[in-house]
């Protein structure tokens, strides 16, 4: 038996993060960097496969050895048999190669300098990196999930020649952007690049907003970009550009966005972009995770209570999609299980509780609208219904020109019947003729064998008719009561009652 954590191992979910300037972890929750020497693999694009299954291979070993004690309690690490266990090629990239970001949250973990360091050439190229990691052997050859972000991934390029190589090299492919969604003119040109189709990526969009006023997203992005957010996600929703838009909500320790005016607001915002995006739209709230580094991961109650009002309204009064994918508030550890089953028990206790009439105002306009689904269900009938009537158009157009195809080819027979009908009527007439001549020919011989027939029986009759020889000779007739025997010319009577013995003396 082998401990192995589903991001090592090649048989389950199979993963890696690569971050800014040659950082290398080995999954997402544990920030465990598996690169002693950051410089040394620092320019992915010269990665070799050695070098990071390499260092895969004795993250795995340190976890078996006792050397890990941050993996011990986590509910990824399993004990499984050895042939289920093995460092294999990756299925899921964690991919957040520079630092550099439009924004300057307050709760980032990167530093004002790091925010603002310009991206590396080695890393500007996102195609470059992803072709080479794959030309190595290190992505998987069926299944490939790409997680890209930053910094801004936006400021990246080669975002279009990596969902064509994606598109190209993979059956089906995930692909997930984790961005502010602040710039107007790389929102609208990835818009445009999507709208290429990219049908076998299934595209997710991740992006935090933390609040539901400008100045609250001033207060902690430090850049005056509500409005270029809402307009950009909208745009995205409208525009079917992702097949799922995650939205995230980080409550900060200092309270500043647990208010009501940000809570309602931020759950408005979500109610329009999910009336709009037609395919999957989640939410998922979050504490800031940098405080909770430092604290244990203990979650304050007052945090977890407005979770839990949130929680409720989005999965009872607005219907949409929650997921439990986040930093803490999530179910991937000890502490986030806990965090998760008093966030729903707060969730039961506000349900229950007495509402103001704001809070009764709010609620009533977040409600599921049965109307807008109505009319969502409506085009999608209609939808249908013309693809389904385009289809039978394009199937009686078809119809058409075949049963035209066949009258052209029934004409051209009739008429070849005609043509051999016509020759066959002269043939027949040909036969008659002959037949007639043939019939003329025969009377005219079986009237010629007749006359000789008949001449030969008068000659027969008359050869019979003539005397013979004998007699000539001796001839007997009957005269009166004599019989005269003639022998030659003399006669000699005879009595016709001359007795036996009279004759034979005679």
């Amino acid at each position: 038996m082998v401990k192995i954590c589903k991001w090592l191992n090649k048989n389950e979910m199979s993963g890696i993060q690569i971050r800014d300037n040659g950082n290398i972890y080995p999954c997402p929750v544990r920030w465990i960097n598996l690169a002693d020497n950051s410089e040394m693999y620092a320019d992915y694009q010269n990665l070799t496969l050695e070098d990071i299954q390499g260092l895969r291979e004795k993250f795995l070993n340190e976890i078996n050895n006792g050397a890990q004690p941050e993996c011990q309690n986590c509910n990824l690490l399993k004990e499984v048999n050895d042939e289920n266990a093995g460092i294999g090629p990756i299925k899921h990239l964690i991919y957040h190669p520079h630092t550099l970001c439009s924004l300057n949250c307050r709760y980032c973990f990167y530093t004002d300098e790091q925010r603002s360091t310009p991206i590396d050439q080695k890393y500007k190229d996102l195609y470059k990196t992803i072709k080479h990691l794959y030309d190595i052997g290190f992505l998987d050859k069926k299944q490939f999930a790409l997680d890209l972000g930053g910094g801004e991934p936006l400021l990246l390029d080669g975002i279009d020649k990596t969902l064509d190589f994606m598109s190209e090299t993979w059956e089906n492919s995930t692909f997930y952007l984790l961005s502010n969604s602040t710039i107007v003119d790389r929102v609208n040109k990835l818009i445009d690049i999507i709208k290429k189709g990219y049908n076998n990526i299934h595209k997710v969009l991740i992006t935090s907003v933390d609040c539901g006023t400008p100045a609250t997203y001033e207060y902690i992005r430090r850049k005056d970009y509500f409005y270029n957010v809402t307009e950009n996600l909208y745009n995205y929703a409208v525009n079917e550009t992702f097949d799922e838009i995650f939205l995230k909500y980080i409550l900060l320790d200092d309270m500043t966005n647990s208010d009501d005016e940000n809570i309602f607001g931020f759950l408005r915002l979500c109610k329009l972009i999910s009336n709009k995006q037609k395919k999957l739209f989640r939410i998922s709230i979050d504490v800031d995770w940098l405080k909770r580094k430092h604290d244990d991961g203990k979650i304050p109650d007052e945090l977890l209570k407005v979770a839990g009002k949130m929680y409720y309204i989005i999965t009872e009064v607005m219907q949409i999609n929650y997921i439990f994918l986040s930093d803490y508030l999530s179910e991937n550890t000890k502490q986030g299980v806990e965090a998760v089953k008093k966030l729903k028990a707060y969730a039961t206790e506000y349900k229950n509780s007495p509402k103001s009439y704001r809070e009764k105002y709010e609620l009533n306009n977040l409600q599921k609208d049965n109307t807008v689904d109505s009319i969502i269900k409506i085009e999608s009938v209609f939808n249908k219904y013309t693809n389904i009537t385009n289809a039978l158009t394009q199937e009686v157009k078809e119809v058409k020109e075949d049963v035209l195809t066949a009258q052209n080819e029934i004409c051209k027979i009739n008429k070849t019947l005609s043509s051999d009908l016509q020759n066959l009527k002269q043939d027949m007439q040909c036969m008659h003729d002959e037949i007639y001549n043939i019939n003329e020919i025969l009377a005219k011989n079986l009237q010629e064998i007749k006359e000789t027939n008949h001449n030969f029986s008068k000659e027969l009759s008359n050869y019979f008719s003539r005397p013979t020889t004998f007699q000539k000779i001796f001839s007997v007739r009957n005269e009166g009561a004599h019989k005269v025997l003639s022998i030659l010319g003399i006669k000699c009577k005879f009595s016709r009652n001359l007795s036996k013995e009279n004759y034979e003396r005679v």
